[in-house]
């Protein structure tokens, strides 16, 4: 199994001085996610994705789903999607360098347990796709475990 994480500072650019410059969302998980594929064979999770700022949650998680579904169409046996993390976290904006105190909306759910616009997407999200056919279906997937 192979998990491939992903944020929109993932995709960087080196510039001329050997300083990584990040590019946003360029080519998109699915793009990356498939040269993996090419490479290992091994069937994959998109297994943590988030974003920062709460009001853009839901545009994200909907690309990102969007891009799970891209590779499963060609083929490639996606087995898992987790959106990272079930509640907000401190400090996340530091990447836990610093205690700064700070409430980071990035969960479904807030610190007291109230869902957040992500989260309601999420669920609608699942509800959307309960009847989807499982993952074994996928021809790759029954390939690698014959």
């Amino acid at each position: 199994m192979l998990g491939v994480d992903y944020y929109e500072w993932n995709e960087k650019l080196i510039d001329s001085d050997g300083r990584p410059r990040a590019l946003g969302e360029l080519f998109g998980w699915s793009v990356i996610a498939r040269q993996y594929w090419d490479r290992y064979r091994r069937p994959m999770m998109h297994t943590e994705t988030n974003r920062i700022d709460a009001s853009d949650a839901p545009q994200w998680l909907w690309r990102q789903w969007h891009n799970v579904q891209l590779l499963r169409h060609e083929g490639v046996p996606l087995v898992g999607f987790t959106w990272y993390s079930l509640t907000d976290q401190i400090d996340w904006g530091t990447a836990l360098r610093r205690t700064f105190g700070r409430v980071d909306p990035v969960g479904l759910f807030d610190l007291n347990r109230e869902v957040r616009a992500v989260g309601l997407s999420y669920k609608h999200l699942i509800d959307m796709h309960r009847d989807q056919p499982e993952y074994r279906d996928c021809p790759a997937l029954r390939e690698l475990l014959d």
